[in-house]
């Protein structure tokens, strides 16, 4: 059983165990505008051997690039007690996880099991202008993704709470341009949900050409936000794969 704590990093965030130590990381990327709990109905679904750390998007300056933030999370998570860890990101987070994934890498570290969620491949990407969008346009597109509560968005005082940390986000995912570069060393899962228009089976599976390790494709019902009717499989998924021996069996996080 795991519980919320403090955010050890300005980044991260470590769900604290009881018991023995914990045998691997799951470290957990949201999609933007992501409330920061988010991720924390996972503690509980998740064996007292897996240790839950969850991400937040907090750019240094307004200028901050997508890439930038990446590498901030990469330090970070390499100053975490050694432990044998994995990525998830869920749409936006599944490009900041495969960011983190490379940044890693390039600093000669062991590869990092990565699972991207409702992503279509990074080249498929392209510049956006979503964070400039007029308030009723983000919240047509909202509404169409799907994930966010209606009295958010029906409710005026709450949206301007909230669209001000979305937009934030969108302009980092915005602005983002993959850059070539080598493969991954990771093996790399891609999830999605069979009706997610913003991730079609096609450009899903073309995540394969970015690793030069093992690759599975695992499809779910729903649109984009399936991950959220189907917590428990995914989940599962998810540690099945990290078990020893398992396609996706996590890498040790260390220097």
């Amino acid at each position: 059983m795991t519980v919320p704590a403090s955010t050890t990093q300005p980044l991260l965030t470590c769900h604290a165990h009881h018991g023995p130590p914990p045998r691997v990381r799951l470290v957990c990327f949201p999609h933007a505008g992501a409330p920061g709990t988010f991720f924390t109905s996972w503690a509980s679904a998740l064996p007292a051997d897996v240790e839950l750390v969850t991400v937040r998007y907090a750019p240094h300056v307004p200028e901050e690039r997508l890439t930038d933030l990446a590498s901030r999370v990469a330090r970070e998570l390499s100053a975490l007690p050694r432990r044998p860890s994995a990525l998830f990101g869920h749409s936006m987070g599944a490009v900041v996880a495969y960011e983190t994934a490379r940044s890693w890498e390039r600093h000669g570290r062991a590869p990092l099991p990565l699972f991207v969620s409702g992503s279509p491949s990074p080249g498929a990407h392209r510049a956006d202008d979503l964070h400039l969008r007029t308030e009723d346009e983000l919240v047509l597109v909202l509404r169409r993704l799907g994930g966010t509560a209606a009295e958010i968005l029906d409710d005026p005082e709450l949206r301007a709470v909230w669209l001000p940390d979305i937009r934030r986000d969108f302009r980092l995912l915005d602005g983002y341009l993959h850059t070539e570069g080598p493969p991954l060393r990771s093996a790399v899962t891609a999830l999605t949900g069979r009706e997610d228009p913003e991730a079609p089976l096609d450009s899903v599976r073309r995540w394969r050409a970015y690793t030069r390790s093992s690759f599975e494709l695992c499809t779910f019902p729903g649109g984009h936000f399936y991950l959220v009717e189907e917590k428990d499989r995914l989940v599962g998924e998810v540690l099945r794969r990290l078990t020893p021996g398992g396609a996706g069996a996590a890498g040790q996080a260390a220097p």
